[in-house]
């Protein structure tokens, strides 16, 4: 009893901190307002009924995630104390770089960013826990290693916004230990840890039985060494234009509503959303709701948002970006609802909807965790028949047609909506609405998962199967605004420019993110991780946008100077071979 009458204080004292007063939740007075239970399993929660229980169980896992953040603050609070007292008194006492050694904690984080639900948001745990993010590479499943850049771009946020340090725990036998070093370290990773844990007769969570995963591991810090020079402490030469946000809101319903399809299916979305971009060559910043409603968001050219619900105060700050010229992107059933689960009508005008439906589901996706990968040819998780309707008609805004497997919104738009592209039936798939200055596009399916649907096959080629004619429907709005800075001739290949702030060395970073199970490799066994094929590129064409005074570019991984040629202010690289990745040194 005594526990729980400290939850609630604290509860209250948390929500009174936040400006909120017991009428927000229905009631008259604090003592009515608790935390709920919302993670025992219900088949019919009181919260979907009530809207103000609703506002009270996403608060209640808000604040689950701020009380486990604040088991670390103390620790943090200690390590600034520490660091400011040394960088005083032993400033005579520094190390060969000439910075003040400091203390950083790195506690280790699970990859809960990316994998099923979970209550720990990495934005809002770092605001309080910490001095430094770090996370473990744990997922096994080779077409969604990309996937690590995305988290490596949290982490370059986070040490932006929030002056953490940033480090990564790099599991070579969970595969890409090459790509994997480079997405971390071309995005101010300072620390990287070759992960094992045994021993290998007891855990096998080791690599130091496996000779494949040996050789990657010494590939990796060959490389590594070659160019520390200019990639320990570098930054990206150019800051990011596109912003993407998957909204924690949306994933604290998805929990709160029992994981329901059209919640699911808006969740996975936003990953594979990442993945167009990052295929496209788009240098992206993932901001959250907090960042969205409090930052100033005019340095974006256009903001991504992949969720169904977010926050009153993130959307009138979403509203005001758009009226002040900003793009807006969104799809799935995005934008929908608030954190009470009410319907978002503040952004209704700024869609050029004049209604929002839940969309009609014909598949149930399935939660990715860390080593499988769905198809969506599963009969046991099909809900319903694709209508003949449903397929999507080539237009302007996109080459291709094709026919959605997940499901689709049916998207009202008013009369001064652009509708860009057209389900078979004759309802809106894309639309294009003016609003203030800005624009808003919104996509009545969810594409990320689409774009993801034809590499979902047991002989996948991931060259060959993410095709850009579906690619078009997350990045076209983008194209038209934002030029890559490194641009390749292979969409599987990413690139970053950095700069050495302290020697002013500048590098690109090439990570081949491409896999495949040729039928050779194939295996009822289910072990496909183990058997997949790394997709080396030949005659790689790389375009660097803005590098300027290159005389020279040397290859680290060939060991050899590079041919290139200029053109209006850009340089343009040949490159006859890259395996998982290179480093190319400008000089």
């Amino acid at each position: 009893v005594y526990k729980r009458q400290g939850c609630i204080r604290a509860f209250q004292a948390w929500l009174k901190a936040k400006g909120l007063t017991p009428s927000d939740f229905g009631v008259s007075d604090w003592s009515q307002v608790q935390p709920l239970n919302v993670w025992s399993a219900q088949s019919d929660p009181p919260w979907l009924r009530d809207p103000d229980l609703a506002l009270a169980a996403y608060y209640t896992r808000d604040f689950n995630n701020y009380a486990t953040a604040m088991l670390f603050t103390r620790l943090r609070d200690a390590f600034a104390q520490a660091n400011s007292k040394s960088a005083a008194q032993n400033a005579s006492e520094k190390d060969r770089s000439g910075r003040t050694p400091k203390i950083y904690s790195y506690a280790l984080r699970g990859n809960t960013f990316l994998m099923k639900g979970h209550s720990l948001d990495f934005f809002d745990f770092y605001r309080w826990a910490d001095n430094a993010v770090v996370y473990e590479t744990s997922n096994r499943e080779p077409r969604i290693w990309g996937w690590d850049s995305y988290l490596c771009d949290v982490q370059r946020v986070l040490g932006r916004e929030m002056g953490l340090a940033q480090g990564i725990y790099i599991k070579p036998h969970r595969g890409a230990p090459v790509q994997r070093m480079l997405a971390a370290v071309s995005r101010g990773n300072t620390m990287l840890y070759w992960y094992t844990y045994g021993p290998d007769y007891k855990k096998g969570d080791s690599f130091s039985q496996d000779p494949e995963a040996l050789r990657l591991v010494s590939k990796a810090a060959h490389l590594l060494g070659r160019a520390e020079d200019t990639l320990y402490g570098a930054n990206w030469t150019n800051r990011a234009e596109i912003a993407v946000v998957k909204p924690e809101t949306t994933q604290r319903w998805m929990n709160l509503s029992g994981n329901p399809p059209h919640l699911t299916a808006a969740w996975e979305n936003a990953k594979w959303v990442y993945s167009a971009l990052q295929h496209a060559h788009l240098p992206v910043d993932p901001i959250d709701e907090h960042m969205l409603a409090e930052k100033d968001l005019s340095c974006y050219k256009i903001i991504y948002v992949s969720g169904s619900h977010i926050t009153q105060h993130a959307a009138k700050a979403l509203r005001r970006y758009v009226e002040q010229g900003g793009t807006l992107y969104t799809s799935g059933w995005g934008l929908a609802c608030d954190e009470a689960n009410r319907p978002l009508d503040i952004l209704q005008p700024v869609l050029g909807l004049t209604d929002r439906r839940e969309p009609e589901m014909w598949y149930r996706v399935e939660l990715y965790g860390a080593s499988r990968l769905e198809p969506y040819d599963d009969p046991k998780r099909s809900l319903a028949p694709v209508p003949l309707g449903a397929k999507i008609t080539a237009g302007d805004f996109t080459p291709g047609s094709f026919a959605p497997r997940i499901g689709r919104e049916s998207l009202q738009p008013d009369a001064r909506t652009q509708i860009l592209a057209e389900f078979a039936d004759g309802s809106a798939a894309v639309t294009r609405n003016p609003f203030g200055r800005g624009q808003a596009y919104v996509v009545g399916f969810f594409p990320g998962l689409e774009y993801s649907a034809s590499v979902r096959r047991v002989d996948y080629d991931m060259r060959r199967d993410f095709e850009a004619a579906r690619r078009c429907f997350v990045t076209a709005p983008a194209v038209r605004l934002v030029t890559p800075v490194v641009d390749t001739s292979d969409p599987l290949v990413e690139g970053v420019l950095v700069r050495n702030s302290q020697n002013g060395s500048r590098a690109v970073t090439l990570a081949n993110w491409a896999y495949g199970m040729p039928e050779s490799l194939q295996s009822k066994s289910g072990r496909q991780g183990a058997m997949v094929t790394h997709l080396p590129v030949e005659n790689l064409s790389i375009t660097v946008h803005g590098a300027r005074d290159v005389r020279r570019v040397t290859s680290c991984m060939l060991e050899r100077p590079l041919a290139f040629s200029v053109s209006h202010g850009d340089i343009i690289i040949q490159l006859p071979l890259l395996e998982e990745g290179d480093v190319l040194l400008l000089q």
